[in-house]
């Protein structure tokens, strides 16, 4: 893993190698640039290993169902929010029989050749997620 930041504009290059988890990555990178409040713009790259959960119903609370997929598989693109220091990260996968998968990732997503994410500081920008209700959805919201 290596980063790097333009200071001047605020965005933060996160460099993820083989092997490398990325949401694993991503919580070190929060840690080591005191990234607190921010939106990740782009992520590209192949994964060995996919791990994401989708919504399971439309009830409420939806509940979650998890899938595992063994690469290889092409990331056509990560994006979200950190909150609070707490990354809300999605994704969409290519699998080799060119099927398209997306949800919300979880650890378990292991590099193959890279993964590449630029993320935009908005450190002026406060915000948290919070529990909306008793259900444990948490939703976006200013701190």
């Amino acid at each position: 893993m290596k980063f790097w930041e333009s200071k001047e504009r605020g965005i933060v290059f996160l460099s993820l190698h083989h092997k490398d988890d990325v949401l694993e990555s991503v919580h070190m990178l929060i840690k080591e640039a005191s990234l607190q409040n921010a939106v990740v713009m782009t992520g590209l790259g192949s994964l060995t290993k996919g791990h994401f959960h989708i919504i399971a119903s439309n009830n409420y609370p939806p509940g979650d169902t998890f899938i595992k997929l063994d690469g290889p598989l092409e990331i056509g693109h990560i994006a979200g929010i950190i909150a609070g220091g707490e990354p809300h990260l999605h994704l969409t996968l290519l699998d080799k029989d060119m099927k398209t998968w997306a949800g919300h990732l979880e650890p378990g997503c292991e590099v193959l050749t890279l993964c590449e994410l630029s993320i935009q500081r908005v450190d002026e920008v406060p915000m948290v997620h919070r529990s909306l209700d008793n259900s444990g959805v948490k939703v976006l919201d200013p701190a």
